[in-house]
């Protein structure tokens, strides 16, 4: 490994300028996805919320829905950071599930913003298989791999936490999980 100066770390003008460009392109996006819905968000008025051009956008995004999904890890990543936070103290089925109860409905409580966003994803999701297999993706790899890793601490557990918000759905729920449950 070779030694880096601090100039080489310190991002340029042009880097913090892009940095900025994309914020600035996320949050207009979410405003008007909330707004408008997926389907009815158009990118110019994005892109004129932003201060931006439309080319910007491009400059950044595949398309609409690439924007869409930027936004969606970006919200993500943070709700994992909470998660995350909600599931240290946790020792036990019954404390896991309280408090991903709790959480659950704290946020759509706190934020309606976030449940529109992924209301309204999730429907477009449901008519387009690339978008259904990315937004699967995007939860596999980003909202349940904490959730997963923090579930091999309790064996009985682990299973059920391996595709995610499913099972773990029906376990706060009180149903059945479709696996065998351990004695004890």
């Amino acid at each position: 490994m070779g030694t880096q100066t601090v100039n080489e770390l310190k991002p340029n003008k042009h880097q913090l300028r892009a940095k900025q460009t994309r914020e600035l392109l996320l949050n207009s996006a979410e405003i008007v996805f909330v707004r408008d819905g997926f389907l009815g968000a158009e990118l110019g008025e994005i892109a004129a919320m932003a201060g931006r051009s439309k080319g910007a956008i491009y400059g950044h995004f595949k398309s609409k829905e690439d924007l869409y999904f930027a936004l969606l890890e970006e919200r993500i990543s943070r709700y994992r950071g909470r998660v995350e936070a909600v599931l240290l103290g946790c020792n036990s089925h019954e404390e896991i599930s309280r408090a991903l109860t709790d959480h659950f409905f704290s946020a759509v409580k706190q934020d309606k913003a976030w449940c529109r966003l992924l209301l309204e994803f999730k429907l477009f999701a449901t008519r387009s298989r690339p978008a259904k297999k990315r937004l699967q993706k995007i939860h596999k790899n980003l909202y349940f791999k904490s959730l997963y890793l923090r579930c091999q601490d309790f064996e009985d557990l682990s299973n059920l936490c391996e595709d995610g918000g499913s099972r773990i759905w029906l376990l706060q729920k009180g149903g059945n999980t479709g696996r065998a449950e351990a004695s004890g």
